[in-house]
């Protein structure tokens, strides 16, 4: 029997599909309580994270691929959430290669991980 399509998957272009990311946020946070700015410490770096619950975390991409964290760093935030939602990506061109690499290896860790 053919199933709906899920959104895993949202592009924030319009005010509606922002609207529409925190809903689904909110729906998931509803039995657990949010935890704003919690830390968590891998590889001798701390990453805050902007919004979390038990297993749900909620990141802006500048939070996870501007800053200098590897694939060890990453595999840590990945072990502890089994639901990561990443706001703002950018469109990315050459003069961003390093944000881009980190987030190619953030995307190749969610994969191996199953988030």
């Amino acid at each position: 029997m053919p199933q709906a399509l899920s959104h895993v998957y949202y592009n924030l272009l319009t005010a509606e599909d922002t609207r529409e990311i925190d809903k689904v946020f909110r729906e998931l946070m509803s039995a657990d309580p949010v935890i704003h700015n919690q830390t968590l410490n891998t590889c001798g770096r701390t990453i805050t994270i902007s919004e979390s619950m038990s297993k749900i975390a909620k990141f802006g991409f500048n939070k996870l691929c501007s800053q200098p964290l590897s694939a060890a760093d990453y595999l840590e935030v990945m072990k502890k959430f089994g639901m990561i939602f990443m706001l703002d990506v950018p469109k990315m061109g050459l003069d961003s290669k390093d944000k881009a690499r980190r987030f190619i290896m953030f995307i190749d860790g969610l994969w191996y991980f199953f988030v």
